[in-house]
């Protein structure tokens, strides 16, 4: 989100896919031309058929943001955070309060690992999953935006 969406928005323009070639491109940094880009976007002509087209454009965004997205977003946030009020208590770092702000995923697969609901194979191997898991959500976003930068 935030800044990298914009990296990839940029590009998309500068590559003139999709509206990208309605709204002009910057063909490079040191090219010594001057080239007028619309900010704002492309507006299309009020016409009753585009009207048409766009409400019927519209009801698929709002499908996917309310159906789709708004749910998954409130899935993958609340998740997460319900599994760590679960878990964490049960691992020894969850008491070294000096620790909780920044090790709040390690603390979690520790409290995996130290539930007494599992056994010890089980408990190891959960353990290793939830690093794994918190390795593939947040590594492509950290590699790109330091590829971007």
């Amino acid at each position: 989100g935030g800044l990298g969406n914009s990296l990839y928005a940029n590009y998309v323009r500068d590559k003139g896919w999709g509206m990208g070639s309605r709204v002009g491109a910057i063909p490079s940094a040191i090219g010594g031309r001057k080239i007028s880009l619309s900010h704002l976007g492309k507006v299309f002509p009020l016409t009753g058929e585009n009207l048409a087209r766009w409400r019927g454009w519209w009801k698929y965004i709002l499908t996917d943001q309310l159906l789709i997205w708004g749910p998954g977003c409130v899935m993958g946030m609340a998740l997460p955070a319900l599994i760590s009020i679960e878990f964490s208590p049960h691992s020894e770092m969850f008491q070294q309060t000096s620790r909780l702000d920044y090790n709040q995923g390690v603390i979690m697969a520790d409290g995996i690992r130290h539930d007494p609901r599992f056994s010890s194979g089980v408990a190891s191997v959960l353990w290793v999953v939830t690093l794994v898991v918190g390795l593939v959500v947040l590594l492509p976003s950290q590699m790109s935006i330091v590829e971007d930068v």
